[in-house]
């Protein structure tokens, strides 16, 4: 992280907070993160390495979203750690693919705590200065609650104003997001729209017309419809989702999904083999008939030289008899 005379003391105090989080959080689902420190130039965080980089990154190489059964695997995972976090009243409020890394078994693990804080009042937050300036916060993954909150500008008063908002129901929400993401390779199209006093709200309509892909089934799409519900009161805790995901019925049509869409793409690419095959094997037959029927030609021709006379042969020996005679 590059350091200028504007941003060292914020930066710092970032490093220092994220290492305060890390080191309360210990858990196979959450990044493990061990010192940082910082030189005239760059602050740097020292924490665990994993080669398979994030989800981001592998889903950038893939080129293709994940089936449902492999998104269920990710997914659930990510949620057992954010269940953890939670119950240390610790939310992230920064939930993004690019966030979430794998390590050499593919199991999935949520970092960058620079954003997290801890809950009080039972878990609602409240947001100072320094973070309302930063929105805490990646569009797209914001909760419209969160969204909701203006940059600070030259008014004193506003600047000493304060926003509350429940962060692990806002996490719930950027989960959402994720989970839809990981099934499309895209954002989901919600429907925003701006009031005359610069806030911004979810449409009521607008999760109705949110579009799935054939292969998702109803329970995957009515579990990330209610993650992304407009009325954060609404939406489920990680303990019910995680609950949800866990029951044998759902777990059971996730693999029977993901099974009957293996074997349909299966299927199509021997399908694609054949017709390649069948495609070849014509073109080869369609560049033999000319040489065939050349060979054919060429052994006519040969025949047709073998029968005919040798007239200077006869003629000698006619020649020969009338000497003798």
């Amino acid at each position: 992280m590059n350091l200028n005379e504007t941003n060292r003391i914020w930066v710092t105090k970032c490093l220092k907070h994220e290492m305060f989080i890390s080191k309360l959080l210990q858990h196979p689902n959450i990044v493990r993160t061990y010192d940082y420190f910082k030189t005239n130039t760059y602050a740097v965080i020292i924490m665990e390495y994993y080669s398979n980089g994030s989800i981001r990154l592998e889903m950038d190489r893939q080129n293709h979203p994940y089936d449902t059964g492999e998104a269920g695997r990710l997914f659930t995972g990510l949620i057992t750690g954010l269940q953890y976090m939670h119950s240390k009243n610790i939310a992230h409020r920064d939930l993004k693919l690019d966030n979430f890394f794998l390590d050499n078994n593919r199991q999935p693990l949520i970092g960058d705590f620079g954003f997290a804080a801890i809950g009080i009042k039972q878990g609602r937050l409240i947001i100072e200065h320094l973070i309302r300036q930063t929105r805490c916060g990646s569009d797209g993954y914001m909760a419209p609650e969160i969204a909701k909150i203006t940059k600070i500008n030259d008014d004193e008063q506003q600047q000493q104003q304060q926003f509350q908002y429940n962060a692990k129901k806002a996490d719930v929400y950027s989960m959402g997001v994720c989970l839809y993401e990981m099934l499309h390779q895209k954002l989901p199209n919600i429907d925003m729209t701006t009031t005359t006093n610069s806030n911004t709200s979810l449409k009521s309509s607008s999760l109705k017309s949110l579009s799935f892909a054939t292969n998702i089934n109803e329970r995957w799409q009515n579990l990330i419809k209610s993650m992304l519900n407009q009325e954060p009161n609404e939406r489920p805790t990680v303990e019910m989702i995680s609950y949800q995901i866990s029951t044998p019925l759902f777990r059971i049509m996730t693999m029977v999904q993901s099974t009957i869409i293996k074997k349909r793409s299966d299927t199509n690419i021997n399908n694609d083999n054949n017709q390649n095959n069948n495609n070849n094997n014509k073109t080869s037959n369609q560049q033999q008939q000319p040489k065939q029927q050349q060979q054919k030609s060429n052994q006519q021709q040969q025949a047709k030289q073998q029968q005919q006379p040798k007239p200077k042969k006869q003629q000698k020996h006619s020649m020969d008899k009338k000497r003798a005679i």
